[in-house]
């Protein structure tokens, strides 16, 4: 799942795409920057190739809860095993106009 959370974001419009990577078809999934982005696996043996375009900041590290409504993803299992990390991520308020990228 990806999100476009920049700066500049009319109200209330958050453009999304979800899709499903599988070693069945092949696909990937690149996400430019100011797109929010979030990972579910389904199998015990998959791998993610996760690849940056600067170096990682952590100072500069911030996310947005998995489960905000306004995404309106159908995640096709429940999330049962959410680290300590994601779950206390915020949801987006009311205001929110996108980041700055």
């Amino acid at each position: 799942m990806a999100a476009n959370i920049a700066f500049g974001l009319p109200e209330n419009e958050i453009d999304r795409d979800a899709e499903e990577l599988s070693s069945d078809n092949a696909r990937m999934l690149v996400i430019p920057e100011g797109w929010a982005h979030g990972f579910r696996v389904s199998d015990a043996g998959s791998e993610l190739l996760y690849l940056h375009a600067a170096h990682y900041e952590p100072e500069r590290e911030a996310g947005v809860r998995f489960d905000y409504p306004a995404f309106e993803i159908a995640w096709p299992l429940t999330a049962t095993d959410i680290s300590q990390r994601y779950s206390c991520h915020p949801l987006l308020t009311q205001d929110f106009r996108g980041i700055a990228v």
